[in-house]
């Protein structure tokens, strides 16, 4: 054997010799677990309903609330926060599968409400296979059907927002609120 082919072999024994040394203590299969971790599972929640109260002053709409029930404390959507007024109705986060309420008031409460919206991300409660588009409500009562939220999407998507008084068609007002499915 030349001198060089025993470098070689000495050189791939010692090499070997690592390698079950290395399997022997582990090495491996901690290199391995770290890499086949699998994510930290997403917390399961409970459907949170969002009621979004508002009014009409002097032609324009305020937000009076936005409840959601049951809160992130008890297990509800993770962006459903306590106090409710906290909230910002006019950039609402929600989770998948929630249900979004709208409830008017006018002074007299004499109103129609629509709620509608040009994207198809809402589907019926009663009829999840049917996107909705538009929510009507009436006289201080909240919007029908309810939304329920089709998917988590990472897109602001624009609400469009419109109060008729009838009894002082002067006090009728409008907005454009933005919702967001998922963070």
């Amino acid at each position: 054997m030349t001198p060089m082919m025993r470098k070689v072999s000495l050189a791939v024994g010692a090499f070997v010799v690592l390698l079950v040394l290395a399997k022997l203590l582990g090495l491996f299969s901690l290199l391995s677990l770290r890499r086949a971790q699998a994510p930290p599972p997403i917390p399961s929640t409970l459907q949170t309903t969002w009621t979004i109260k508002f009014h009409t002053d002097s032609g324009s709409i305020k937000y009076d609330l936005v409840e959601a029930k049951p809160d992130a404390d008890h297990r509800g959507c993770q962006y459903a926060t306590t106090p409710p007024t906290t909230l910002d109705a006019k950039n609402l986060v929600v989770c998948q599968n929630d249900i979004i309420l709208w409830q008017a008031s006018t002074t007299g409460q004499q109103h129609d409400s629509v709620v509608f919206m040009t994207d198809h991300i809402l589907k019926d409660q009663g009829n999840p296979g049917t996107s909705v588009i538009t929510f009507l409500g009436k006289d201080g009562n909240s919007t029908t059907p309810p939304g329920l939220m089709a998917a988590p999407d990472t897109d602001w998507h624009d609400w469009y927002v419109v109060v008729i008084d009838r009894k002082t068609p002067t006090a009728s007002a409008h907005d454009d609120p933005r919702i967001k499915v998922g963070g």
